[in-house]
Parts: C-alpha cells; sequence; structure tokens
C-alpha cells in the first residue's frame, strides 16, 4: 500500500478533454419520424437490425458500429 499518488506528477501533463455534447431528439413528433424511418429503412438485415435495436437498447452511436464491425 503506497501513501501518495505516482500519477500525480504526470496528471498535470495530460491536457483536460474538452466535452463533447451530442444532439438528441427531444421533440415526441421527431421521436416518431426516426422511428418511422428506421422501421423504412432499405439496408441490409445487418443494418436494419442494429437500427431497429438502437432505440430499445439506448446506446451511444459507436456501439452499434463496433458491434457490426465484429460479426
Amino acid at each position: 500500500f503506497i501513501d501518495y499518488d505516482p500519477a500525480q506528477p504526470v496528471a498535470k501533463q495530460i491536457p483536460a478533454q474538452k466535452a463533447k455534447h451530442r444532439a438528441a431528439i427531444i421533440d415526441p413528433k421527431q421521436v416518431a419520424q426516426l422511428l418511422r424511418d428506421i422501421s423504412n429503412d432499405q439496408g441490409t438485415f445487418v443494418v436494419q437490425s442494429a437500427f431497429r435495436l438502437s432505440p430499445l437498447l439506448f446506446q451511444r452511436p459507436a456501439n452499434p458500429a463496433n458491434a457490426l464491425g465484429r460479426c
């Protein structure tokens, strides 16, 4: 067990990350239109499945893309 943080001197050298605010759809009419657009998508089965699962799983945008890359 140590009594100090050995990373403390280095922490000051690493710049803090800036917050990235992401847009969100909060208007019920826009949400409804998005769900209709997802339902009417003409992509491949894998893409359609990812689109249809996204609203149910509330994932970050990169998560379905990363999952598709592993199929």
